[in-house]
């Protein structure tokens, strides 16, 4: 990493001990818990020292990438050679009538349990999905019925050295896509949802009856990071996967899981080289035999 030495100095004068850590490793903070260290990871406390954090990351063009929940990040054996930034202390929510706010490291497991105590309804098909809002809506996540930006109103970004509101209208979401992953120069840092008010009980049955559906078919006691692989047009990608023999099939320490053939779990201390391995031989016999194309869910963290 260039700089490092300048840019740790420069860090250290903004961040405390706790907010700024040399050769983090990612395993820690992946659901996957597989990846090597990163050279610097900060978790700033407040806007202010994000924004003078990232003002000088952009300044002087350091590599960097920005970390919510982890939950579909796959991270480098060699670890990442600059500087990890993540919104974990940004968790501050707010209730007006029926449109919330919420801070982009709020987990949407929280974010639900608040909806529902609100009877806030629309963002139950979102309870279960191991992620944080921030994260959520630069990946546009969601189920085959529901993305995040269905009940997003607008979003509050960093942009630079300034916040700045951007409306849904003026954004752009499609299937597992937003805006952000185009411009990687804009951090969530907030969002306003738009909710419809529902009875308690109503918004809970729905709640458990996703969360219930979760937990039987998917591998949720394993180490993972969710669907691996982008829906491809009408074909489950899953079922096509379990149809080719996979389920149960492993590299190294990565397997395809015996319970959800979209998931790669690390049973037995996986490395990110078995993952992709992995990967590369479900895509290859897939675009061989079936002729189709598969595109990567998943992010990697190069």
């Amino acid at each position: 990493m260039e700089k490092f030495e300048e840019t740790l100095k420069y860090f250290s004068k903004i961040l405390t001990e706790s907010e700024l850590m040399l050769n983090e490793s990612l395993k820690l903070h992946t659901s996957f818990k597989i990846g090597g260290d990163a050279k610097i990871f900060i978790q700033p406390q407040t806007l202010k020292k994000l924004k003078l954090c990232f003002n000088y990351i952009l300044k002087n063009n350091i590599n960097f990438f920005v970390l919510g929940a982890g939950t579909n990040v796959l991270a480098r054996d060699e670890g990442f050679d600059g500087v990890v930034i993540n919104l974990n202390y940004f968790k501050k929510i707010e209730i007006k009538n029926t449109r919330v706010f919420c801070e982009s490291g709020v987990s949407l497991f929280k974010l639900n349990e608040v909806l529902l105590n609100n009877c806030l309804s629309g963002m139950e098909e979102s309870f279960g999905i191991p992620a944080s809002v921030g994260g959520g809506i630069v990946q546009n996540c969601g189920t085959e019925k529901f993305c995040i930006s269905n009940c997003l109103e607008q979003v509050v970004v960093l942009d630079g050295n300034k916040f700045r509101k951007i409306k849904k209208k003026n954004l752009t979401f499609a299937y597992r896509y937003s805006s952000f992953k185009a411009n990687k120069n804009l951090i969530v840092v907030g969002a306003w949802f738009k909710l419809t008010p529902l009875n308690k009980q109503q918004i809970e049955t729905k709640m458990n009856q996703v969360i219930s559906k979760r937990k039987l078919s998917q591998p949720y006691n394993m180490p993972s990071a969710g669907s691996v692989f982008k829906r491809n047009g009408e074909v489950v990608v899953s079922k096509l996967i379990d149809e080719m023999g996979f389920k149960g099939f492993s590299v190294g320490g990565a397997q395809v899981s015996t319970k959800h053939a979209g998931f790669i779990v690390n049973f037995n201390n996986a490395t990110c080289k078995d993952v992709l391995e992995l990967i590369k031989i479900i895509k290859n016999k897939i675009k061989i035999e079936k002729k189709i194309d598969l595109e990567e869910e998943i992010v990697i963290l190069y």
